[in-house]
């Protein structure tokens, strides 16, 4: 009979977000004695398929295989790769988890002067915090309700948005208060 193996398989993304593809590469074997025409590699994230390719492995031969897919909820996600095409099934199957994080949106309020330091900082999370930038003045015709932050850069509040901003915070928005370099 044909035993078609899941040597081992690497999951090649390195930052894991909600609706993002995740790239896996994954090794099959044929430890068999005939050519493999059409073995299907399936990707599954939390028992669903999400990602299926066909394979052709040579006798005592291997393929390499990409899948990717995105994840579509936030927390520590697991999935596994599966080869479908042979008569051995224990080594079919190879698991693989990730943490999956949210991506914040932040706004940042102030002059481009104010807040270009900023930009080094948000540059540390990757792409998980993505910053609107928002000219002062645009503070009163923002959605508060869209961002995880507001960042204040060196902008006085406007009379009429402190009571807004208040609300912000206590519905469990974050507000920074940041001063600038002057």
């Amino acid at each position: 009979g044909s035993n078609l193996a899941l040597d081992s398989i690497r999951v090649l993304t390195s930052l894991f977000e909600r609706d993002r593809p995740v790239e896996l590469r994954a090794w099959v074997r044929n430890y068999g004695q005939r050519d493999v025409e059409n073995a299907t590699v399936s990707m599954y994230i939390e028992g669903n398929r999400v990602a299926q390719l066909g394979v052709e492995v040579k006798a005592g031969g291997s393929a390499v295989v990409e899948l990717s897919a995105p994840p579509k909820r936030s927390g520590l996600v697991s999935g596994h790769i599966q080869v479908e095409g042979d008569d051995f099934d224990s080594d079919n199957t190879q698991w693989f988890g990730f943490p999956v994080v949210e991506r914040m949106r932040v706004a940042v309020v102030g002059t481009p002067e104010n807040t270009a330091p900023l930009g080094l900082l948000f540059g540390l999370y990757g792409g998980t915090v993505v910053p609107d930038r928002v000219a002062p003045a645009g503070i009163s015709g923002l959605d508060l309700g869209a961002y995880a932050a507001i960042v204040l850069a060196d902008v006085p509040v406007p009379d009429g948005d402190a009571g807004r901003l208040a609300e912000f915070v206590e519905s469990g928005g974050g507000l920074v208060i940041y001063a600038g370099p002057g």
